[in-house]
């Protein structure tokens, strides 16, 4: 182990403000963006220029974001549009999944008429026949209310 801490400055702007003199005598180390993101020694400090920082923050959630939703379905815009615009999301939903009125009432357990009524809004399900089609459909619940 080192004496004292190291002070590693990372990132392009830090460089630049280095070579322009805007650091004085705090610059020990200088190390290149692709060195992070480890330090050697957990008594290391770094200083990184705001916009690095905010770049490093901001990859970060995109990472973090892609991880939560990578095994999530994709859905087509066109079915983001119709569920939008105020369509049924029953229907949309079966028609997304290629299954006809019939094959949907038949594998919920409804007739289709009771279907086709809760489809066209002439009907409101309860919330156990709208978790049985959402079951059927491989959704959540929430995505058809």
């Amino acid at each position: 182990m080192r004496d004292k801490p190291v002070i590693r400055l990372v990132g392009d702007r830090v460089e630049r403000m280095r070579d322009e003199g805007h650091l004085g005598e705090l610059v020990f180390e200088v190390a290149p963006a692709k060195e992070y993101p480890g330090l050697s020694e957990p008594d290391d400090l770094m200083l990184i220029a705001q916009g690095d920082f905010e770049e490093l923050i901001e990859d970060r959630l995109a990472e973090t974001a892609y991880n939560r939703t990578r095994d999530q379905e994709t859905v087509p815009d066109t079915v983001v549009r119709r569920l939008v615009a105020g369509d049924n999301p029953i229907t949309v939903w079966r028609e997304h999944r290629g299954m006809s009125l019939r094959a949907l009432a038949g594998a919920s357990g409804l007739s289709p008429g009771y279907l086709s009524q809760v489809e066209n809004g002439k009907r409101a399900g309860p919330v156990a026949t709208i978790k049985k089609l959402a079951a059927v459909l491989r959704l959540d619940i929430d995505d058809l209310t």
